[in-house]
């Protein structure tokens, strides 16, 4: 089996309970989720629907699927040598009717939830949609984002054409020896405070960035463009994006200190923790981190723009600062 083959994942069951039985069972998820979901705009409403709010614009919310998705297992294969996390059980909740609501239990693997593929009459039934597709990637956001609901050892392990799941999928990793390896990562990436090591150890290596170099005063044209180390103003750093990677990337070398996400990953944590502040999107609708911003008459270039007080009170929590 191939990891990334999604017909490998399909697995599905339907049910249908009780309004109240809905509410006992969603109540506090849906608060968590949407505590998850508030720096996206998303929003689970009162129906079960997934919304995106836009306070700009006069429609101030837009419907983007009649449905919302709680994590419930991570999946994982196990190929006989290593085991590889390769995708999500979710639960989709979706109001039936007054007295009800639907439940369907699906299997999707990671290539799945990337390219929407699983939205299909073949797969879901008729009555679960979005309301137009070019939404997925809201949809995908937040099924990306409702993740970090999921305790450590809620995972399901597809291993010698079956699934293993509660007890006997914790026993086949503890067999293997390798639980503490797979989630190594996790452990080692979280302080105590819940936040991740590799953007805290960024945004001290930011904040030292800012008190090592003589920053120019934002809007002001350098005298040497070729060493110019950003700009700032009261309330923000302007850092040139490019170079400064380049010089983050060069101490962490000589710190011996090896990143376990990646560059982008960080830039979106950091985003969601307004320190970087941003006004674009990818085409896979994940936010750019860096803007490109007009930092002189004449002349644009893509910087960071950092909030200096969202920074410092990141690094105050993590007890770095």
């Amino acid at each position: 089996m191939d990891i990334y083959t999604t017909s490998d994942f399909i697995e599905k069951y339907v049910d249908k309970i009780k309004t109240a039985k809905f509410e006992s069972l969603t109540e506090d998820t849906i608060l968590k989720l949407n505590r998850i979901y508030h720096k996206e705009n998303l929003h689970i409403d009162e129906e079960g629907n997934l919304v995106l709010l836009k306070q700009e614009e006069k429609e101030n919310v837009i419907k983007v699927c009649n449905f919302f998705a709680v994590p419930i297992y991570r999946l994982m294969y196990d190929d006989g040598s290593e085991i590889h996390e390769s995708g999500l059980g979710l639960v989709i909740y979706s109001k039936f009717s007054d007295e009800k609501y639907k439940r369907n239990f699906v299997n999707l693997s990671d290539e799945a939830i990337e390219k929407g593929n699983w939205l299909s009459i073949e797969y879901l039934d008729r009555d679960l949609f979005l309301y137009t597709k070019d939404l997925y990637k809201y949809l995908r956001i937040a099924i990306k984002l409702s993740t970090r609901i999921l305790k450590k050892r809620e995972v399901k392990i597809y291993y010698d054409s079956y699934w293993l799941e509660d007890e006997d999928a914790i026993d086949h990793i503890d067999e293997r020896h390798i639980f503490d390896l797979l989630h190594s990562r996790d452990r080692d990436n979280q302080d105590k405070y819940g936040l991740e090591k590799d953007p805290v150890e960024i945004a001290k290596l930011l904040k030292e960035y800012t008190l090592q170099y003589k920053l120019i005063p934002f809007y002001t044209e350098p005298i040497d463009k070729e060493q110019n180390w950003g700009w700032e103003d009261n309330d923000y750093f302007y850092l040139p994006y490019a170079s400064t990677w380049k010089w983050i990337r060069g101490i962490l070398e000589n710190r011996q200190y090896i990143l376990k996400m990646k560059d982008k990953q960080i830039d979106e944590y950091l985003i969601e923790y307004e320190i970087f502040e941003s006004n674009e999107e990818r085409k896979t609708g994940v936010k750019r981190a860096d803007r490109n911003s007009t930092v002189y008459a004449g002349k644009k270039e893509r910087v960071l723009m950092i909030k200096k007080e969202s920074m410092n009170d990141f690094l105050t929590k993590a007890e770095i600062n």
